[in-house]
């Protein structure tokens, strides 16, 4: 049977920024774990500033608050902290929830380096505790569905894949208090806001074996939303890999965050039976705290499987036999409408995430992505670094 865990958020204050957003950890956080109340008490938030901190425990009604997240780790009864703070303070925030025996939930990039991502993986060890890395897109129900399909055979022996994300999140106007986002000393590794894209390549194929990159910044400024002037700054916005997998697979890994009117994420994996795509648009990203449906996580999943009969005995060209994709039938998720949270949303995701968490805590096994998983996305994102600087191809199972 499982056991109600005691969590905490830190970094979940309100922001009231002129775009209508607030923060990641008030839209999917708290509601996501308000929303399995069987599973989690949630019993403290801690942010910078205690003003914050009891404007989010009034929100979400949580008894306890703090604006020093030392003191928190004190608090008689806790079981575990999930981390919604800016990057750079990760490891700090990690460290001290892990030394006081918690387990953690950790918002990606995990760190500021693969370094202190493998401090944080080897402690978590050490303690015995349950670890997470927050690329929650790992729990979209039709990212599962792939990932079973192809373990499944469905398309055969998997050969060639094409990764791709399109969004204008760094070339629209943004509210000053997102200047942050734009400095490259707060995300850590350059290509950093690639790590979702690229941890599902590797949960869908496995391992990275060699990388060339391109990194660079197309955009160096944008307006400044709810006020005059630009917002600066020194940030990656496109990366482009082509990978190299364990396995023999290969494929490309395009990310943009300077596309206007971008058409979201597509995952499109080629194999010697068949194909199958996972296609997510773009919409704009919105508080589900309002009325708005939000921003939607799922996308859709679109294959073919070959019929090879019909092939050798078509008297026709054998392209002229081959069917367009269709849909693939998805069974709803036994959660799907299990809360009040937008259906396929962003916090309604992240609400599976902390589900699997909770169930790798009470089942005393590890979750997935851990710590471990983290630290090994970081040294891609490294390796890809050294690709840029050097000009070539980078053996990835170095440690850089």
């Amino acid at each position: 049977m499982n056991r109600k865990l005691n969590i905490a958020v830190v970094g979940a204050g309100f922001n009231h920024g002129s775009d209508g957003r607030e923060n990641w950890g008030v839209r999917t956080h708290l509601p996501a774990l308000k929303a399995l109340p069987d599973l989690f008490n949630v019993v403290a938030v801690c942010t910078s500033h205690m003003e914050s901190a009891r404007e989010s425990a009034e929100r979400f009604e949580v008894p306890h608050t703090f604006d020093d997240y030392n003191k928190l780790m004190q608090l008689p009864g806790l079981d575990a902290v999930t981390v919604v703070v800016r990057p750079k303070l990760h490891f700090p925030v990690v460290m001290a929830a892990l030394q006081a025996g918690k387990h953690v939930y950790c918002e990606w990039p995990l760190a500021l380096s693969a370094a202190q991502a493998g401090e944080m993986a080897d402690l978590a060890e050490r303690k015995g505790v349950v670890s997470a890395t927050g690329t929650q897109g790992h729990y979209m129900p039709q990212a599962e569905r792939m990932r079973e399909m192809i373990k499944e055979g469905f398309i055969g022996r998997p050969l060639l894949f094409g990764a791709s994300m399109f969004v204008s999140n760094y070339i629209v106007p943004r509210p000053a208090h997102r200047q942050w986002l734009f400095q490259a000393a707060e995300g850590g590794n350059q290509a950093y806001r690639a790590g979702h894209m690229l941890e599902r390549v590797v949960s869908t194929l496995g391992e990275v074996k060699e990388l060339s990159a391109d990194l660079t910044q197309l955009v160096r400024e944008r307006r400044l939303l709810g006020a005059q002037g630009t917002l600066q700054g020194d940030q990656i916005d496109n990366m482009n890999f082509l990978l190299k997998l364990a396995n023999g697979v290969s494929g490309t890994l395009q990310v943009s965050w300077t596309s206007w009117f971008g058409t979201g994420q597509k995952f499109e994996v080629y194999g010697t039976e068949g194909m199958l795509m996972l296609a997510k648009p773009q919409r704009d990203e919105v508080s589900e705290l309002t009325n708005d449906p939000g921003y939607l996580e799922a996308g859709e999943l679109f294959g073919a499987r070959v019929d090879m009969l019909q092939v050798l005995r078509a008297s026709k060209p054998p392209e002229a036999t081959l069917r367009d994709i269709q849909p693939i039938p998805m069974r709803d998720p036994d959660d799907l409408h299990a809360s009040t949270l937008t259906p396929y949303g962003s916090a309604y995701v992240v609400r599976r995430a902390f589900r699997a968490f909770a169930g790798a805590i009470n089942g005393g096994k590890a979750y997935d992505p851990d710590f471990r998983t983290g630290q090994r996305l970081h040294e891609l994102l490294e390796a890809a670094e050294l690709s840029v600087r050097e000009k070539r191809w980078v053996d990835t199972p170095q440690r850089i």
